[in-house]
């Protein structure tokens, strides 16, 4: 057992664990130090060492999280982290443990890794995910433009919707084959909504996703009668909305949730 891991101080800027007596305790993102992912590094005596995941817990990672002043944390595969800023870093301590709720590293425990018996290999690196919810998922409509056609019969344009999906403070990978959108339109009653565009198509250039507006007015409806929703959700998983507050028309309430939900839900 590797005993006490020495005080790890305060997390700083998220990047740097602090001055931890006898170990200082970093997060290396692929290019330097700072932000909420990366592999630990463990300083001693000014050399960094990799710590290996082998029985490490999901304790492990609130902790190391903890430590760079972030609510939650998850382990991940060190493989997009792995550059060769740090190819010379070998292993130095394996197996660790630490006590559930634990907010500093120094409240765990491992094993040198020469001592253990069991050789640590590339990729088994510890690294991690941080951030201050597990997920965030939420849309809004980032930009839009439409306008009267055919003697004010019509209106005519299209709206990009910007979609944040986020797992432990980190973007989900390929999100644009993992969500789909749709816009939505609510009528001037405010009690009933209607699909505007079925499927969003992601434009990689904005990182959003468009969408088509072309849709018929009823008798005494007008262009000002608008009320464009952005919707996004990820098969059996999860939905989010976003309103066009700046250029609704509509007057709306808090049952427009359950009122998306129902509409949605019955296709």
């Amino acid at each position: 057992d590797g005993g006490d891991g020495g005080d790890g101080g305060d997390g700083g800027d998220g990047g740097d664990g602090g001055d931890g007596g006898d170990y200082t305790f970093k997060l290396f993102n692929g290019t330097g130090f700072g932000g909420n992912a990366g592999i630990l590094l463990t300083f001693s005596e000014g050399t960094p060492y990799f710590t290996c995941n082998d029985g490490a817990s999901a304790d492990v990672a609130s902790t190391i999280c903890a430590q760079f002043g972030y609510n939650v944390g998850e382990l991940v595969s060190p493989e997009t982290y792995l550059t060769e800023k740090v190819s010379s870093v070998t292993f130095g301590a394996t197996r660790p443990s630490c006590p559930s709720g634990a907010s500093q590293i120094s409240d765990c425990t491992w094993s040198d890794v020469y001592q253990s018996g069991v050789p640590c290999f590339e990729g088994e690196q510890i690294a991690v995910h941080c951030g201050d919810t597990p997920w965030r998922f939420n849309t809004s409509v980032s930009m839009i433009k439409y306008r009267s056609v055919n003697s004010g019969s019509k209106v005519s344009g299209r709206a990009w919707c910007d979609v944040t999906a986020e797992k432990y403070g980190v973007e989900i990978a390929d999100a644009k084959n993992k969500v789909s959108t749709a816009l939505l339109n609510l009528n001037k009653n405010g009690t009933a909504l209607e699909w505007v565009d079925y499927e969003g198509t992601y434009k990689k250039s904005k990182d959003m996703w468009r969408m088509k507006i072309r849709r018929e007015l009823a008798e005494g409806e007008s262009k000002g009668d608008m009320c464009f929703i952005c919707l996004a959700w990820i098969d059996g998983a999860d939905w989010t909305y976003g309103v066009d507050y700046e250029n609704c028309g509509v007057h709306y309430d808090s049952t427009l949730a359950s009122l998306i939900f129902n509409f949605i839900t019955s296709y």
